[in-house]
């Protein structure tokens, strides 16, 4: 028999999950029968190897292309879709210091303080350098529509890409994009931006997507594999 987590909860049908490690997770209303779940995983068989398949093919992906930050003096740390090198200095006062072919950190003493460093780094950058001219871009190619000019916020998220308050008109990026090459970062954009047209991920909203943004699957398939947020959240 597949294994598996079984959760039971305050719930009205069997419900299955697989977790971004390729887990199957399934919950269950209270006082279901085990053999009544056992026989809705198996009526799911085709579908979990399916899924599961594509979990392992995406790992494979990262391992060969991804892009991994090594926090260590002579390491490497992703911008752009680039890996550039990483020097740290131990003394002077806890800054960095970016000269468009490396990194330096200065007043870090282990990987941790580095790794905040480099956060910060990346914060400043999307917040200051890259989203302003990303922005007047995908401003333009959305010209058509009647889009509300947004407060934007970077902050460090485990799952998401970036989020979008179209009653505030606020949308949030990840400050991981950082890492990524500008078109994913783009899609990303847009994808927020498109938002404030379509509130759900229904039918219209990716007619939408399409639209504006015809290669945003391949785009989003290549941050996935680019970038790992389960990587980076540990």
């Amino acid at each position: 028999m597949t294994e598996y987590t079984l959760h039971y909860k305050k719930v009205k049908n069997i419900t299955l999950r697989i977790t971004a490690q390729g887990h199957i997770e399934v919950t269950a209303p209270y006082r279901t029968d085990k053999k009544r779940v056992e026989q809705f995983i198996q009526q799911k068989q085709q579908w979990i190897v399916q899924h599961q398949q594509k979990i392992a093919q995406l790992q494979q992906q990262r391992e060969q292309q991804g892009l991994h930050n090594q926090y260590v003096d002579g390491g490497q740390i992703a911008y752009l879709g680039q890996m550039y090198p990483l020097h740290i200095e131990k003394q002077g006062k806890r800054s960095w210091q970016w000269n468009q072919t490396a990194l330096l950190v200065q007043g870090c003493s282990n990987g941790a303080q580095c790794r905040q460093m480099v956060e910060t780094f990346y914060r400043t950058q999307l917040s200051t350098v890259i989203l302003p001219q990303l922005d007047l871009a995908v401003r333009q190619r959305l010209q058509s529509l009647s889009l509300p000019q947004p407060e934007f916020t970077v902050r460090k998220m485990r799952a998401s890409w970036g989020l979008c308050y179209s009653q505030s008109h606020k949308i949030v990026l990840n400050l991981w994009l950082a890492m990524a090459p500008p078109d994913c970062i783009q899609q990303v954009l847009i994808h927020e931006y498109l938002h404030f047209c379509q509130s759900n991920h229904g039918p219209q909203f990716y007619a939408l997507m399409e639209r504006y943004v015809p290669e945003y699957r391949q785009l989003k398939q290549q941050l996935s594999v680019l970038v790992d947020l389960r990587e980076l959240a540990e």
